[in-house]
């Protein structure tokens, strides 16, 4: 019996996800205060973890001068010093579609009563492509953010490698830590 609980807990250790964790609050410094959550995404697909990361990015403008947020200005750094830049929405929706082949098939084979032989044809609907329009609607607006405004929303990176990566936001840096779900 204890054979089949080790076989059991190897499994279910080798299937736990790995989720990544904020260290840290949320930042308030030249006027900007930055919320990062990485356990946000709750839309559609569903599993969008499994093929990249999304930030969830809310940056409020408390200063008096409007402030420019560019693509140039949100990036990952890895533990071994790799710069990771973040995927446009259309990219993401790309790796995440699927679609389904189409096809005829014949059949032919023996049925006794009333007749001796048939023959059905059998037609596969056209491809269909899963949409998933919670990616592009939920997606980070890059632009200038007016005085007391926010600009918020998720932002795309290739999944990472890393056991800890440093997300950097305007110069700001934000920890994050690969933990086991």
């Amino acid at each position: 019996m204890s054979f089949v609980a080790l076989i059991l807990l190897v499994f279910i250790s080798s299937c736990a996800v790995k989720t990544w964790q904020v260290e840290g609050p949320s930042l308030l410094s030249n006027g900007l205060s930055i919320k990062v959550d990485t356990k946000a995404w709750s839309y559609s697909p569903s599993n969008l973890t499994s093929y990249v990361l999304p930030v969830y990015l809310e940056i409020k403008n408390l200063s008096k001068e409007p402030v420019k947020v560019s693509r140039d200005d949100i990036y990952l750094i890895d533990d071994k010093g790799n710069q990771i830049n973040p995927l446009e929405p259309r990219d993401v929706l790309a790796l995440v579609q699927r679609s389904y082949g189409s096809g005829i098939s014949l059949g032919f084979g023996y049925y006794s009563y009333p007749f001796g032989v048939w023959w059905h044809p059998y037609y596969y609907f056209p491809p269909s492509t899963e949409v998933y329009p919670d990616i592009i609607n939920y997606a980070f607006t890059f632009g200038t953010i007016e005085s007391q405004a926010v600009l918020k929303g998720f932002v795309y990176f290739p999944k990472p490698q890393a056991e800890s990566l440093t997300l950097k936001v305007k110069a700001h840096s934000f920890k994050l830590k690969r933990e086991e779900k």
